[in-house]
C-alpha cells in the first residue's frame, strides 16, 4: 500500500483530521480564549490549557466525523454487494478498526488527560479568585491603617503572583509602614526621678537628706545632698557637710546593690521561673513568648531551649502562627461550605478561601454555625483565620481539630481570636459553656473545635466541591461509599461512575452508526464536493447528537440507580449498551451495494 493510499485510508484520515482540527482549535483558543484568564500572570498557561480542554471536549464529534468523511472523498464502484457477505466486511473492516481505535484512544484521553487539564484550569481559576480576594481585603486593611494584616494578605498575593504589579506597591507600602511603626515604638529614655519638691535652701536640703538617711532611703538622701551641694556657697561649712553626706549615702547605695552579673542572673532566673510556671499550668502561649525572649537573653542555657521546644509543641495544639499561611499554598477552594455532624446536630463551616495541603488546611474569613437536631441555631462563630489538621493521637485518628486562634511568631500583641455569638444558653462542644446573649472573645475556655470526621474524608469532601468531573475514578468510588453522612447523595457519585465508563462505549456505538450512515451516503460521483460538505457539517451534527445521547443516558442511569441500586443498574445498562452495539453491527452487516 502506497503512502497516498495510507493517507486516504479511514485510519489515516482519522489521524489527519483529528490532529488538524486539534491544532486549529488550540490556535483559535490561544488567540481568542473562551474565558479571560483569572490573572494576567496565568495568561499563556490558561490559553494553552483552555485550547486543550476544548479539543478534548470536541474529540468524540471529530472522531465520529472522521469515520464518515472517507466515504465522501472516494468514488465507490456501483457493484452489487450482498448483505452479510465477506466482501462487505472487507470493505468496512478498516472503518470498524478505526472506530475501535478511536474509542480506545478516547478512553485514555478521557480518563487521564481530561481530568488533569480540568484540574489545572480549576486551580488557575481558584488561585486567581484567592489573589483578587486577598488583594481586596489588603486594600481594606490599608485604608483602615491595619498594616500588619495587610502585609499578611499581600504575602499570599506574592505567593500566587510573584512581584505582581497589582500588589507590589501595596506590599512595599505595608512593609515601610510596619518598619516605621516599629521604630516609633522604641522606648524613650526615662527622665530622672525627683524626690518631692525642690529644697528651698541648703539647710532644708541637709535636713531632708539626714531624714532620708535615718529612714534608710539612701537614694533619696544622695539626691537631696547633691542638690544641697549645688545650693551651698563655695568654701562654706554647708558645702563640706553636703559633700560628706552625699559620699556616705552613695557608699550605702553601693553596699546594698548587687553586682551586674548577680542582677542579670537574678532577672533571668525570675523570668525563667515565670515561664516554667506558665508551662506547668499549660499556658502554652504565654510560656512560648517568655522563652522566646529568654533565647535572645541567654542562648547558652540548655533549659531555655528545652522549655521553648516544649512550649512550641503545646502551643501547636491550641493555636498556630499566622506566617504559616503565607508559605502554604496547596489545593485552593473559594467559598467552600461543609456540612458535618456535631454531637446530635450538625455544624456548617463556611470559608472565604481554603488552602489544603497533604496533612493541613488553612482557611480565611471562617464562619462556623452549630445546629441541633431540630435545625435550631445553637451558636455562631466568626474568626479571620483557622487551621485544620487531624488529631495526632492514634486513638483519635478519626477526628479533625480546627484551631481558631492565630498568633504572630514574634509579636505577642498581635493575635486573631474568634468571636462567638450565642443566642441563648447552650453548651458549646469542645469550646466551653457560654451563657446569656453575649459575644465571647478571649474569655472562651478553649479556641479548639473537634469534629467527628477523618482527614481523608475531609479532603475528599473538599475535592468534590471542585465538581464531579474533577474526581478520579477511585475518589468517586470512595465518595459514594463514605460521604453519605456529609450532605452528599451516593446515587450522584454512582451515576457519575456509570456515565464515565459509558463514554467510550457511546463513542463506539455512534462510530458504528456513523459508518452505517457513511456507507449509505458514499459517493459514486463528485467525491470532493460531498467530502467537503461532510468536513463542515458532520462535526456539528455529531457534536449535538453526542450531547443529546449523554443527557438521555445520564438521566437513564440516574433513574436506574435510584430504582435498582448501583450494581444492578450498572449491569443492566452495560447489557443495554452491549445489545445496542450488537444491533448496530447487525444493521451495518445488513447493508448491501
Amino acid at each position: 500500500m502506497n503512502k497516498k493510499a495510507i493517507l486516504l485510508s479511514p485510519m489515516g484520515i482519522f489521524f489527519i483530521y483529528t490532529l488538524s482540527c486539534g491544532v486549529a482549535i488550540m490556535i483559535l483558543r490561544f488567540i481568542f480564549p473562551a474565558e479571560a484568564p483569572p490573572l494576567p500572570y496565568f495568561s499563556i498557561v490558561w490559553r494553552i490549557n483552555g485550547g486543550l480542554l476544548h479539543f478534548l471536549a470536541a474529540f468524540p464529534a471529530l472522531a465520529i466525523s472522521a469515520l464518515v468523511i472517507p466515504f465522501g472523498f472516494k468514488i465507490h464502484p456501483a457493484e452489487t454487494i450482498s448483505s452479510f457477505s465477506p466482501k462487505l466486511f472487507l470493505s468496512l473492516k478498516s472503518s470498524i478498526v478505526t472506530a475501535i481505535a478511536a474509542s480506545v484512544l478516547y478512553a485514555v484521553l478521557f480518563f487521564l488527560a481530561f481530568p488533569l487539564a480540568r484540574d489545572q484550569q480549576t486551580n488557575l481559576r481558584l488561585q486567581g479568585n484567592l489573589y483578587n480576594l486577598a488583594r481586596h481585603q489588603a486594600q481594606q486593611h490599608v485604608l483602615s491603617g491595619e498594616w500588619a494584616e495587610a502585609a499578611q494578605l499581600l504575602e499570599i498575593c506574592d505567593k500566587i503572583w510573584p512581584d505582581g504589579y497589582q500588589a507590589t506597591y501595596l506590599q512595599e507600602e505595608a512593609q515601610f509602614r510596619l518598619q516605621q511603626r516599629r521604630a516609633e515604638t522604641i522606648d524613650e529614655p526615662r527622665s530622672p526621678i525627683t524626690v518631692g519638691p525642690q529644697p528651698l535652701d541648703v539647710i532644708d536640703a541637709l535636713n531632708r537628706a539626714h531624714t532620708a538617711m535615718a529612714e534608710e532611703r539612701f537614694f533619696d538622701a544622695h539626691w537631696l545632698a547633691t542638690i544641697g551641694e549645688r545650693l551651698a556657697r563655695p568654701g562654706s561649712p554647708e558645702l563640706a557637710a553636703t559633700r560628706r553626706l552625699a559620699s556616705i549615702a552613695w557608699d550605702e547605695v553601693n553596699s546594698l546593690a548587687p553586682t551586674a552579673a548577680e542582677t542579670e542572673a537574678f532577672e533571668i532566673f525570675a523570668f525563667k521561673q515565670e515561664g516554667y510556671i506558665s508551662l506547668n499550668a499549660q499556658e502554652w502561649i504565654r510560656a512560648y513568648y517568655i522563652f522566646l525572649q529568654l533565647l535572645e537573653i541567654s542562648p547558652a542555657d540548655p533549659d531555655i531551649h528545652r522549655f521553648f521546644a516544649m512550649s512550641v509543641e503545646g502551643l501547636r495544639q491550641t493555636a498556630f502562627f499566622i506566617d504559616e499561611m503565607s508559605t502554604a499554598l496547596g489545593r485552593i477552594l473559594t467559598g467552600a461550605v461543609f456540612s458535618l455532624p456535631l454531637d446530635s446536630g450538625r455544624a456548617v463551616l463556611r470559608f472565604s478561601s481554603l488552602s489544603i495541603l497533604d496533612d493541613t488546611a488553612y482557611g480565611t474569613a471562617a464562619e462556623i454555625l452549630a445546629f441541633d437536631r431540630d435545625g435550631q441555631l445553637l451558636w455562631r462563630m466568626e474568626t479571620p483565620y483557622v487551621k485544620i489538621m487531624p488529631f495526632a493521637a492514634r486513638a483519635s485518628k478519626q477526628k479533625l481539630v480546627v484551631l481558631l486562634r492565630a498568633l504572630d511568631r514574634l509579636d505577642e500583641t498581635r493575635r486573631w481570636q474568634p468571636n462567638i455569638h450565642v443566642p441563648e444558653q447552650p453548651a458549646i462542644p469542645a469550646i466551653g459553656t457560654v451563657g446569656g446573649n453575649t459575644t465571647v472573645n478571649e474569655t472562651v475556655a478553649s479556641t479548639v473545635l473537634a469534629l467527628p470526621i477523618s482527614w481523608d474524608d475531609f479532603t475528599l469532601l473538599s475535592h468534590t466541591m471542585r465538581g464531579l468531573p474533577e474526581l478520579s475514578v477511585t475518589e468517586t468510588l470512595q465518595a459514594a461509599a463514605r460521604l453519605g453522612d456529609f450532605g452528599h447523595k451516593p446515587e450522584l457519585f454512582q451515576t457519575e461512575l456509570i456515565r464515565r465508563f459509558s463514554e467510550p462505549a457511546l463513542l463506539l456505538i455512534l462510530g458504528i452508526f456513523s459508518i452505517t450512515l457513511g456507507w449509505r451516503l458514499r459517493s459514486f460521483r463528485h467525491p470532493a464536493f460531498l467530502g467537503i460538505l461532510m468536513l463542515v457539517a458532520m462535526p456539528i451534527v455529531f457534536y449535538a447528537a453526542l450531547n443529546l445521547c449523554r443527557i438521555l443516558f445520564s438521566h437513564l442511569a440516574l433513574l436506574a440507580v435510584l430504582s435498582l441500586g448501583f450494581i444492578t443498574a450498572a449491569l443492566a445498562l452495560a447489557a443495554f449498551l452491549t445489545v445496542l452495539l450488537a444491533l448496530l453491527l447487525i444493521i451495518l452487516a445488513s447493508q448491501r451495494g
